[in-house]
């Protein structure tokens, strides 16, 4: 069994029963995090996550296997367990070599203020149940809650706590997504009309991109304005993005943008690959309510060299307001961040190992090469 806490929201304030304590709606940028059974990775122990995290590794490492942990924690926290178990391939493709090799899944996530525990086993019909799942506010060793060892006794003493931990629960944790907008084809979600709905946020496939676009317009122009700028500087020709509903569904809204210099409107489908792709990369690290955690896979597909500077500097900008964890194939990616930003993914004796990497290996070579250069020289591993 994992680590970990009582549940979260319950403490004791001297009268009969339990109060709710008040919660912080995220869960902070994650510090450590503990995985033991979950595809690739057979042990992760207390891996230190920081503002930037760049994961890089040879294909088949555990790179997507490690940035889809965090999609998979998310489903379970908006209540997706069984259809989440059918995405993924079934048992044999979420736990370790399977549930024979593999009879529990167990994943710990410590963030300076909270700690997220869960152990998952699985069942004769070839889903995964929690045998514990926990959630502890305010550390490890927080003096301010009881001891509730799990949900079954959190509901002897207060028949309403699971109902209410649940919630929390997917407060905290449900915007964790895998974003990747690399489906650009016709028919794309990042190429429809979306519903014009005031977005919670931007949606891990882009599909709600114009109403995210226009809820920023409309509740914060100061950065659309700034959004609007970034994007000119690797598309000069976009002279504004024309954003209202649809004459004919008020229920709808499209992406549309008129050229510098004409007053014709032009489509999302006049929009190359690579522009759409960053201008969703832009919303999403520009936005001014972001989530505690951004996990991006393989953010740079389909940009030019100029584009994924430019993403390298906004990703550096966001870095100190949240946390980023994006994996990559890119040396013109990697050469924009230092040392202390990567983890290192190799395969050995079958399973994903994650380490940090440490400054002795890289100083010998840092005066001659960037970091692009060293991980293409196979300096540092994560190559095949």
């Amino acid at each position: 069994m994992l680590p970990g806490a009582g549940i979260i929201g319950l403490s004791t304030d001297g009268r009969e029963g339990y109060r709710w304590r008040a919660m912080e709606n995220k869960f902070g940028k994650i510090q450590t995090l503990t995985v033991h059974g979950y595809k690739s990775i057979r042990s992760i122990d207390r891996l230190e996550l920081r503002d930037l995290n760049i994961i890089i590794g040879a294909n088949g490492a555990g790179k997507s296997n490690f940035v889809s942990l965090f999609q998979f924690i998310g489903r379970l926290a908006r209540d997706e367990l069984d259809d989440t178990v059918v995405s993924l391939g079934g048992l044999d493709k979420i736990l370790y070599f399977g549930p024979r090799m593999t009879p529990q899944l167990g994943v710990y996530f410590r963030s300076d203020t909270n700690v997220y525990t869960a152990n998952l086993i699985p069942t004769p019909d070839g889903t995964l149940m929690f045998r514990n799942q926990k959630l502890f506010a305010g550390g490890e060793t927080s003096p301010s809650l009881p001891a509730v060892d799990s949900m079954l006794e959190a509901r002897k003493q207060s028949p309403e706590a699971p109902d209410r931990i649940r919630p929390l629960i997917y407060n905290m944790l449900s915007d964790w997504r895998v974003y990747h907008f690399h489906d650009t084809s016709t028919f794309a979600p990042l190429r429809r009309s979306s519903s014009l709905t005031e977005p919670e946020q931007l949606a891990a496939d882009g599909g709600n991109l114009p109403a995210f676009l226009y809820f920023l317009q409309e509740k914060h122009p100061a950065t659309f304005g700034m959004l609007l700028d970034t994007v000119r500087l690797i598309a000069p020709f976009l002279g504004t993005f024309v954003l209202r509903p649809e004459a004919l569904n008020k229920d709808l809204i499209r992406l549309r943008w008129r050229h510098v210099g004409r007053d014709e409107l032009f489509d999302v489908s006049d929009l190359s690959d690579g522009t759409l792709r960053f201008i969703a990369l832009a919303a999403l690290l520009l936005q001014p309510e972001p989530p505690s955690t951004i996990v991006l896979d393989e953010p740079e597909l389909g940009l030019h060299p100029a584009a994924i500077g430019l993403l390298a500097a906004l990703m550096h900008q966001a870095a100190p307001n949240v946390q980023i964890i994006a994996a990559t194939q890119s040396p013109t990616l990697v050469n924009h961040f230092g040392w202390e930003d990567f983890i290192v993914v190799d395969r050995l004796a079958d399973a994903s190992r994650f380490r940090r990497l440490t400054e002795d290996e890289v100083r010998p070579w840092m005066e001659d090469f960037a970091m692009g250069e060293i991980w293409e020289k196979n300096i540092v591993g994560g190559r095949p």
